[in-house]
């Protein structure tokens, strides 16, 4: 009995050393916080965005606008073999809180997280070219080593981590660079779900605004995931679209895809070959990235006043090259 007693001091001191004291204070306040919390259910993607978050997403292309090559703003969100593109701002393991600033194109250290939460399970980012509800970019987990953070990782789509803080629905994609099949079905599995949602079920709080809280609800497959994904994609191309600026400017292989909209019309075709986008560069009617362009002779001019950025005509491009 004394020899089990010693050995359970031990432990207790061994951790104690390495993790350092706990704070009672914050401790405390972290449970009562979250044992007041209503965590909803679920719900599907979002279909559109509050006012605050319209007004968000404005600002954020008005501060890209400074760069002719912007990270979120120009990355596509998928590439063509399926993966999602994550751009990471915390590598894991780190205690820094890094976010994008999107007038400066890059991260900024923004605080340290509390010791308390052990630093971030994994790695963290978003997906350029998305929006959520409470506009900022749709969120990115990325499982696997060396993850560094400042790169975008091509992700591989594990599942979804439904959850939900003071702005509203906060969902996340979880991604992995790794190759194998066979290592990416073990990555997610119900220890590190438990891990990540431990984390982000204390993450905001144990901080101290006490205005903020995060509970995490459930999880859901791949295929949600990219559900999800797809539906930021198409909020962050209505946004783009209620501005009347270009909505995207892709030169893949095989075709280039030009979408552009004004402040009465929304138009988007995919033409053949580089020839075709040279003959019609002297257009006036139509500005890109790269100056004028306009449309090939017969092609619809206008469309009805009430067509939006979701019309078939925009969506298999984004389909295709977004």
């Amino acid at each position: 009995m004394v020899r089990r007693l010693t050995g359970a001091c031990v432990a207790a001191w061994t951790a104690l050393l390495v993790a350092g004291p706990p704070n009672p204070s914050i401790t405390a306040r972290a449970q009562t916080r979250q044992r007041t919390l209503d965590c909803p259910a679920p719900g599907p993607p979002p279909a559109r965005l509050p006012a605050p978050a319209q007004e968000k997403l404005a600002r954020s292309f008005q501060a890209a606008r400074r760069h002719a090559r912007h990270v979120w703003r120009d990355t596509p969100p998928v590439n063509a073999d399926g993966t999602v593109n994550v751009f990471v701002e915390i590598a894991p393991g780190t205690d820094e809180k890094w976010e994008f600033d999107m007038a400066a194109n890059r991260r900024e250290l923004d605080r340290r997280i509390p010791a308390t939460l052990d630093g971030y399970p994994v790695g963290y980012g978003f997906v350029p070219r998305t929006v959520n509800v409470d506009g900022d970019p749709f969120d990115g987990l990325v499982l696997g080593e060396d993850v560094e953070a400042g790169a975008i990782v091509r992700g591989h789509v594990l599942g979804l981590m439904h959850m939900t803080d003071e702005k509203g629905s906060d969902e996340k994609v979880i991604v992995t660079a790794e190759p194998r099949e066979d290592v990416r079905r073990t990555l997610l599995d119900d220890r590190m779900r438990e891990r990540i949602a431990t984390f982000f079920n204390r993450y905001k709080a144990e901080d101290e605004d006490a205005e903020t809280f995060a509970c995490v609800s459930g999880w859901s497959d791949a295929d949600a995931g990219r559900r999800f994904v797809e539906a930021a994609s198409r909020l962050f191309v209505k946004g783009r679209a209620g501005r009347g600026q270009i909505l995207f400017f892709a030169e893949c292989p095989a075709r280039s895809a030009l979408c552009t909209v004004g402040s009465d019309l929304v138009f988007c075709r995919v033409y053949s070959g580089q020839d075709t986008l040279q003959k019609t560069r002297s257009d006036p009617t139509m500005r890109g990235p790269h100056g004028q362009l306009g449309s090939p002779a017969g092609a619809p001019r206008r469309r009805p006043a009430a067509a939006t950025a979701s019309s078939t005509a925009i969506s298999p491009a984004l389909a295709r090259h977004a």
